[in-house]
Order: C-alpha cells, then sequence, then structure tokens
C-alpha cells in the first residue's frame, strides 16, 4: 500500500533530519523538491531544487553547535493519503546555549516515486526565537505557504 511506504519514507526522513545524517536525508529528496519551513527567521522561508539540500546542510548539520547531546523528536499523529503524509511532532533537547528546547511541529510531506517531493515544517517560531539566538536575525518577508487554493472560507 503507497500510503504505509510513503509514511515509512517520511518518518526515516525525520529520523535522518534528527540524527543530522544529511547525506541520507538529502539522498531522499528529488531534484526539484520544495521546501517551506514557517516565519520569519533565519532559517526560515521557500526553498527549491538544489537550494533545499543546501539549506538542509546548513540547518540540520549544525546540531552539535545547538544541543548538549541529543535531540529527541517524539511523534504523535501520522496521516496519510494519496501522495501526501503528515506527522505531528515535539521536539526535546538541552541547548548549548542553556535551557531546553522543547518545541511543538506539524510537518507535511508530499511524495512520488519514493522520493520527497514537497516538505513543509510548521512550528511555534516565537519559541526558536526565545531558545537559539541564532535564528534572530530576522529573514524578511513570510514566503507564502499554499503552492496552490483549493477554496476559500470567508468571515461574513
Amino acid at each position: 500500500m503507497a500510503t504505509e511506504s510513503n509514511k515509512s519514507i517520511a518518518l526515516k526522513f525525520l529520523d535522518c533530519m534528527v540524527r543530522g545524517d544529511i547525506d541520507q536525508l538529502v539522498g531522499m529528496i528529488s531534484n526539484d523538491c520544495r521546501l517551506w519551513v514557517s516565519g520569519d527567521l533565519a532559517n526560515s522561508g521557500a526553498f527549491e531544487g538544489e537550494a533545499v539540500a543546501r539549506q538542509f546542510r546548513r540547518t540540520s548539520g549544525s546540531h552539535d553547535r545547538l544541543f548538549k547531546g541529543v535531540l529527541r523528536l517524539d511523534i504523535g499523529m501520522v496521516t496519510a493519503e494519496e501522495d501526501r503524509v503528515c506527522v505531528e511532532a515535539a521536539s526535546d533537547a538541552e541547548l548549548v546555549e542553556g535551557g531546553t528546547y522543547q518545541n511543538a511541529f506539524h510537518f507535511i510531506f508530499v511524495i512520488r516515486d519514493d522520493k520527497v517531493i514537497e516538505f513543509k515544517e510548521y512550528m511555534d517560531t516565537k519559541h526558536v526565537f526565545d531558545r537559539i539566538a541564532s535564528t534572530r536575525s530576522i529573514a524578511g518577508m513570510r514566503a507564502p505557504n499554499l503552492t496552490s487554493v483549493s477554496s476559500s472560507l470567508v468571515s461574513q
């Protein structure tokens, strides 16, 4: 069943990200992959193609500079439909600069032919800003999170 395979790929991707196995993680993305990270922090924005691999190498490869010991990512609900996988997660780690990093995440994957073609990372950006000083250089304009709009709901 494709949805179970896609769930497995998404969880393996997150495992590589947490362990800092960037070579394997980059090997799991398509050449035209799209990445979107919430907020307007230094690590936020929209990236495509080769810029995705560069962004993962820049951010996921810095765990030893950010965290003392291990970074744990607890996985909550995992839901898959067609080529999409959604993962609810929470992190827990001690920070090198002091304090703890306990963030909430929602990841959305689009997977085709066993490759991640789109990855979106929603998180509590205020927690990141408050806890990790290196993210405080504001990147500027927020990148739109929707690649297409299927419908709109409007207040009365």
